[in-house]
Parts: C-alpha cells; structure tokens; sequence
C-alpha cells in the first residue's frame, strides 16, 4: 500500500526549494563591476540573500607596483537554475578576475 502511495503524494508535495549557494567575485574597484554583478545576477533570476564586500591588498601589500586596489565581494545566492551557470557568466564579464561558486547544500556534506 504504501509503494503506491509514496508517487502520488511526490507529485503533490512542493518542490524542494533550491539551496543557497556562495559566490566570491573578484575585481578592480572603482569600475562600477559590483553593479554589473549584480544586474547579471538578478537578470539569471538569482535572488541574493547576503553581499558583503572587502578589499583585497594587490600584489605584495603596496599599490606601488601600478597594480589596481581589487576588491572581493562575496554573495550569498539561490535560484532554480544552476550557480555554476551564474558563475560562468560572471566570470565573462570585463575586468572580472576570478569567480569561485560553492554549493552551500553540498559543502555541508
């Protein structure tokens, strides 16, 4: 009895809601990218439930040898689509230098 009730009550039953997943973005500050992030982000209908963001010290601590003050935000995302595919797009963006994407669900595990 209970084999042929347990398909029925999966059809009746809610998704699952999709996990929250971690993304860290890292770029040069002062380009307007966190915008760009973000716009990329809700356009992929990805909603962002926590952002926090930190510069980051270019190099060996100075900005003496020419190179940008970078900034790493870190963002805590969900959506029904995948966050690799997020994470993809991201990393296409101009002056973007790195995208790490953690399932939050799986590094549980």
């Amino acid at each position: 009895m209970v084999t042929l009730l347990l398909p029925i009550a999966r059809r009746r039953l809610p998704l699952a809601a999709p996990g929250t997943s971690t993304l860290r973005v890292r770029y040069p500050d002062g380009h307007g990218i966190l915008r760009q992030v973000l716009n990329e982000a809700t356009q992929r209908g990805f909603a962002i439930d926590d952002l926090s963001t930190e510069h980051v010290t270019p190099g060996h601590g100075s900005q003496e040898d020419g190179e940008p003050a970078m900034v790493a935000v870190t963002m805590h995302v969900h959506g029904k689509r995948p966050v690799t595919e997020l994470a993809s797009a991201l990393t296409e963006l101009d002056l973007v230098e790195a995208v790490i994407a953690t399932d939050r669900q799986h590094a549980d595990d």
